[in-house]
């Protein structure tokens, strides 16, 4: 079974053309997948010139394995939130997101955008102690976030608590992508190989003496080295936004070391419930189930409904760290809890996190005044997206933003970022050396179909990949990149295939 969501399998594709021709444009967008797009059109309702840079398809990376949660319940979070960075802005960060679900839900409607769009309570719920939830509901209240404690669930087991917030949400991403597309100036099959301009390049910067110095705020175009389908082409902006999951820009910004990537699984279930959500078998047969699940235990699942598909999801672990098939873990699981489910789809998604847990969204560095980045939206990037768009507007067009400080990736959280850069740090060490040791020792990779036993290293830093055997890939143990069993790049940083 080839590993494709269900977004993917029941939606037809839209195409658009590859670059062909340089072009000049007002602000250039690198990315079509959610953030892009709703940054795009956010720009472009403000009258500005917009252009979207896709290296694939439209919606082609994370918008198509998202289980497309639009939720302001992120986990275990806001108890650690106020801790971390403390109650006024933690009660921003929440409104940021509260604002978010109330934006999708104007735009479906005012537009009449067909994307199954549901309003849906989210449960965080516990199977061993109420304790946590007990902590998490306390910080939530006193951010104003509604929300209630309760031992009631649809869930097919019992939980010791849950924490329920009411009127979220849940839709079809690609299809409501493909909506907020229209009108667009979009150009697919075009990488963007290279970014420079805007201040001060990143290459002067690393070669450049102690004695020299830089007028870093001058304003410059910025110049895009495309590949295309048709050659490679130069995109000339005033202005560009990194929305490609993962800035490939490493200085300035370094990003690299201020960030990590997961992965999660998720099965499509048939069996399970009816298209109106009565369960067909099992305790809970003709119950109705409703609501969107995420785990606070350390065997965190997650479950939410999709017509009659149920979407069962779990074996999160940083990329390039799974020791296991992750997809059997969830199907012994499944087998559990839906015996007579069916699977119909599986597939994963990539995260990016950031040492505090919170987006990078804003200017990209402050070398680069004109460059803006969204990007570590955990596994909330349905809400993370449209507070981006709104924050990137605002911060092109000057206007104010309460937001803004909050999401800054020059924002001061130094325990979160030293925590990040620590484990970051480490893992990058751990994959060099283990790259020279192989080299010295002359150890084979046995699962390697590239070489003859020379170890496969990461084209972004040269770290060791790690065989994922429930994907059959090769997987970056220091910042995330993957690669097929033949060597094609499928996630980055990293910007070249293995071969």
């Amino acid at each position: 079974m080839r590993n494709i969501s269900i977004w993917e399998k029941n939606t037809e594709k839209r195409t658009y053309p590859s670059l062909s021709e340089n072009i000049n444009a007002e602000i250039a967008v690198i990315g079509a997948g959610l953030a892009g797009i709703l940054t795009a059109r956010r720009l472009k309702e403000s009258g500005c010139d917009v252009v979207v840079i896709e290296k694939d398809n439209l919606g082609s990376s994370q918008t198509k394995n998202t289980t497309a949660k639009i939720t302001l319940q992120h986990g275990l979070f806001y108890n650690d939130l106020i801790k971390d960075i403390g109650e006024e802005h933690a009660r921003l960060y929440a409104e940021a997101n509260m604002r978010a679900i109330e934006m999708y839900e104007k735009m479906i409607k005012n537009e009449n955008i067909d994307c199954d769009f549901e309003k849906e309570n989210a449960y965080l719920y516990s199977v061993i102690s109420d304790e946590k939830i007990r902590e998490e509901y306390n910080a939530a209240y006193s951010l104003g976030i509604p929300c209630e404690i309760t031992s009631e669930t649809s869930l097919p087991f019992k939980t010791v608590s849950a924490l329920r917030f009411p009127n979220q949400a849940q839709f079809h991403p690609l299809k409501f992508l493909y909506a907020a597309a229209n009108g667009l100036k979009i150009y697919e099959h075009s990488k963007v190989l290279s970014v420079d301009g805007c201040g001060i390049k990143a290459n002067d910067l690393i070669n450049s003496s102690a004695d020299e110095t830089y007028d870093r705020h001058l304003p410059r175009k910025s110049e895009l080295i495309v590949k295309s389908e048709h050659g490679t082409f130069t995109v000339l902006a005033d202005k560009v936004v990194f929305a490609c999951h993962y800035p490939f820009i490493n200085i300035p910004g370094y990003y690299f070391i201020r960030m990590h990537q997961e992965r999660s699984y998720v099965l499509a279930l048939a069996n399970v419930v009816s298209e109106n959500g009565i369960y067909l078998s099992g305790a809970n047969k003709d119950a109705k189930y409703e609501g969107m699940y995420y785990c606070a235990d350390e065997d965190k699942f997650s479950f939410r409904r999709a017509g009659s598909l149920m979407l069962f999801g779990g074996g999160s672990h940083r990329t390039g760290d799974a020791s296991d098939n992750k997809y059997e873990m969830l199907r012994t699981a499944a087998r559990q809890y839906f015996p007579q489910s069916e699977e119909t789809a599986c597939w994963s998604a990539q995260d990016c996190i950031t040492g505090d847990y919170i987006p990078f969204i804003g200017t990209y560095s402050s070398d680069t005044p004109n460059w803006y980045v969204e990007s570590g939206f955990k596994k909330w990037g349905m809400t993370s997206s449209m507070v981006a768009s709104s924050i990137i507007d605002d911060l092109i067009n000057g206007r104010e933003n309460p937001y803004i400080e909050v999401f800054s990736p020059q924002r001061h959280n130094l325990s979160g970022d030293l925590k990040e850069m620590l484990s970051d740090g480490y893992n990058a060490v751990k994959g060099l050396s283990k790259s020279a040791a192989d080299v010295l020792t002359g150890n084979k990779d046995e699962d390697s179909a590239l070489t003859s036993g020379e170890p496969l290293r990461c084209r972004h830093l040269g770290c060791k990949l790690a065989y994922n055997p429930g994907e059959d890939s090769y997987d970056c143990p220091c910042h995330g990149s993957r690669f097929t069993k033949d060597g094609r790049l499928i996630d980055g940083p990293a910007q070249e295939h293995l071969t």
